[in-house]
Formats: structure tokens, sequence, C-alpha cells
């Protein structure tokens, strides 16, 4: 099996140059991966953001993830899990 399951992709770091910011190329290559992950049999995709950082959060929101309410706490940050259905 797979992690959390062998139907959720996870989604690692995702950064865009900041002089990319604001045109529409981040949305697009998220909009591509989710469907090409869709393609591939996955019916979910999760990803998670440091708790505190409002750009991050209105990103995924704005491309469709919502938080789970799960977090998960290290040692210097928090974790906000968020998912999609694909």
């Amino acid at each position: 099996g797979g992690y959390p399951d062998e139907r959720t992709a996870l989604i690692g770091f995702f950064m865009l140059k900041q002089e990319l910011h604001g045109q529409g190329i981040a949305g697009a290559i998220i909009s591509d991966t989710l469907k090409h992950l869709k393609a591939c049999g996955y019916s979910v995709a999760r990803l998670g953001y440091v708790k505190g950082n409002s750009q991050s959060k209105r990103f995924w929101l704005r491309n469709g993830f919502t938080p789970t309410g799960r977090e998960n706490r290290t040692e210097d940050y928090t974790i906000v899990v968020m998912e999609r259905k694909l």
C-alpha cells in the first residue's frame, strides 16, 4: 500500500519564483497536475502548508483544496493538512 493509501496522491513542496506570482502559472500547473493524477487513477490529492502562511492557504483554497481538520506539529511549525477530491 501507499501513504496514506493507494488512491491518494501527496503533493510535496510547490514553489514558484516570486516574479511569476499572480500570472495564473501556478494554478495552471496544479490544474494540469490534478488532471493527470486523476487519469492515473488517483481519487484524492493531499498536501500540507505551514500554518500562518496566508498566501499558501489562499492559493490552495482557490484551487479547490479544503482543510481536513488534521494538523501535524513539528518542533518548529504546524502543518495544516488539506485535500481535494479528483
